[in-house]
């Protein structure tokens, strides 16, 4: 935390004040409650007493979180957010982890209508609530369809903190991951690409089946052409001359056609290996789009809950310009009794207009973070965001079991492994061009001719070709091609070293941000008991209005730290369940 220099040097009463007024506007970034009602509270509350406080028309007061009851600890203090366990999402059952559903659209498919885009899912990850068998347990979020807030008469201390008035509803993550495909371009641009590696499959199965041709073309000779045979008549008869005859053998105006009938019946194995390789190709586009499907998942559940910890923030922030306020007010009533000299009551309007800048950059930031949540959902950027706040999950698991779950789920394994294998087949493929090629033939011809005695007949072979040396090129493919394979092996060696670090760092993650809500929960309670005591002993005249300045500003930044503890509680189980491939 850094300090004024102003306030080291010694000197006037005055130099003393403009210190604190400076040091104020350095710490001074979020806004508070009446300290007349401040206290310590099992709950910590974003925001003053809904009486008090009027709500933006597009803030949704979050609930408070509570973590668990089997994560707590005795004499633990209450959450900021009310947070509920969150299991790892499994697969539904029969869905197999090697080999994605493959891809389908609908019949009336509009390109640039992503709403018509539609695409097998999985199911999203289901999010128990904590408080399930619990006796007044609070409905979970996201069961209600539009954001509602219970608000709490003002009265006492006591009917203050016992008072349930932050209880939202909304859209929740699961619908928003819902929308987000349904309206992602990449994802359709990845459907077309998966339907077009499924034609391929069809096309290398059609290699074996029979192929039917037909060659027809009318024709047109300068000369009708003819036989010319002589005919020695003077060998018979001596008195008689030697005659040539000429027999027409086609007409000058004549058609023909050819239909064949070509029937594979040794190939090599290319058919086999064509077919291997354009499924895997097909395969591993499958996986590459449960990859993007799970990067965008992940990105909405940052957006989603970037909002959330924005708008607790823009509390935090309303809270302490509201408490500085109440300070100006005390100063200038100590004033005017003259108590406290006016440099008192000028540091507190300063620290109040510095709390006013940091609320107004605090709405500023609600705003953008609404439009890139609507940016991932392809709505309005300026489309009012109703949303449902989550619960701490609870611990994933141990951190073996999770790097087996890993390896074995993650689609970028299986997209590398697919691609593998569809180059090896591909070699395999150049090796058969080397391989002798046997078909069988039978072929129709029809020759339009009223010199001969039949126009049509049928013909039946066996053809066989062979090509033992082309210059090295078909060698040389297959090798460049087992070359290329054995590359993406060590790519998914490398993959899986990296997945296995990144499953424990996420699992640490995971395990440091639930320590940290700890202290962050402790931080608060303290904070609170402080700011009451200096802001007591300030109306009484016995505590410097430096002081309380101070405590202000430790309150401010204990309940900006326990917001980003509970968020990146959340948000550290989501990039877990990433890691896993679980998401």
């Amino acid at each position: 935390m850094r300090k004024s220099n102003l306030s080291k040097r010694k000197g006037s009463k005055r130099a003393v004040w403009l210190s604190g007024a400076l040091f104020l506007s350095f710490f001074l970034t979020s806004p508070g409650v009446n300290a007349d009602r401040i206290q310590i509270r099992p709950l910590f509350r974003f925001g003053r007493d809904t009486a008090e406080a009027e709500p933006s028309p597009q803030i949704i007061v979050p609930k408070p979180m509570t973590l668990p009851q089997e994560d707590r600890q005795p004499g633990r203090a209450e959450r900021v957010a009310s947070l509920a366990p969150l299991s790892p999402p499994s697969l539904p059952s029969g869905e197999s982890l090697l080999r994605p559903a493959p891809a389908e659209l609908p019949e009336d498919d509009s390109l640039f209508v992503a709403q018509t885009i539609s695409t097998d899912q999985e199911a999203p990850p289901a999010v128990p609530d904590a408080a399930a068998g619990k006796k007044d347990a609070p409905p979970p979020a996201g069961n209600t369809g539009a954001a509602e807030t219970e608000s709490v008469p003002a009265g006492s201390d006591d009917q203050h903190a016992d008072s349930k008035f932050y209880r939202t509803g909304g859209e929740t993550l699961e619908e928003a991951w819902a929308v987000a495909l349904a309206a992602s371009r990449s994802l359709s641009a990845q459907d077309y690409q998966r339907l077009g590696a499924e034609a391929n499959v069809n096309a290398a199965r059609g290699v074996a089946l029979p192929k039917v041709s037909n060659v027809s073309g009318m024709h047109t000779v300068s000369e009708e052409l003819a036989i010319k045979t002589d005919v020695p008549m003077s060998q018979l008869i001596p008195s008689l001359p030697d005659i040539s005859l000429e027999t027409p053998v086609n007409d000058k105006d004549f058609a023909t056609s050819t239909t064949a009938v070509t029937i594979p019946i040794y190939m090599g194995g290319r058919v086999l290996n064509m077919i291997e390789a354009a499924e895997a190709a097909s395969n591993a586009i499958g996986y590459g789009r449960r990859i993007s499907e799970q990067d965008l998942k992940y990105e909405v559940a940052k957006t989603y809950f970037l909002v959330l910890r924005i708008r607790h923030l823009h509390e935090v922030a309303a809270d302490a310009e509201h408490t500085v306020a109440e300070h100006v007010k005390d100063a200038q009533r100590l004033l005017d009794n003259g108590i406290v000299t006016k440099n008192v009551l000028l540091a507190a309007e300063v620290a109040y207009a510095n709390a006013k800048q940091d609320l107004i950059k605090a709405e500023n930031a609600v705003n953008l973070s609404q439009a890139a949540y609507n940016r991932l959902l392809w709505r309005p950027l300026d489309t009012p965001v109703e949303i449902a706040d989550v619960d701490i999950p609870s611990l994933s698991g141990d951190l073996e079991s999770l790097t087996n779950q890993a390896v074995k789920c993650r689609p970028e394994l299986a997209a590398l492994s697919h691609k593998s294998r569809a180059l090896a087949a591909k070699s395999r493929v150049y090796r058969a061009d080397r391989l002798p090629q046997i078909a069988a033939i039978g072929t129709h011809e029809y020759i339009e001719n009223s010199h001969l005695n039949e126009n049509s007949f049928f013909t039946g072979s066996l053809g066989v070709a062979w090509t033992p040396f082309d210059g090295g090129v078909s060698r040389n493919r297959q090798a460049a091609t087992e070359y290329e394979a054995m590359s993406v092996t060590r790519e998914y060696e490398e993959a899986e070293s990296k997945i296995r670090l990144q499953v424990y760092q996420c699992w640490q993650d995971e395990q440091e941000t639930r320590h940290r809500v700890e202290a962050a929960e402790k931080a608060v309670e303290s904070a609170e008991e402080n700011l009451r005591v200096v802001t007591r002993g300030f109306r009484e005249g016995v505590t410097n209005h430096t002081e309380v300045l101070d405590a202000m500003t430790l309150r401010t930044l204990a309940q900006s730290n326990l917001a980003n503890a509970c968020y990146d509680a959340v948000l550290a189980t989501y990039h877990l369940q990433r890691a896993t491939g679980q998401l």
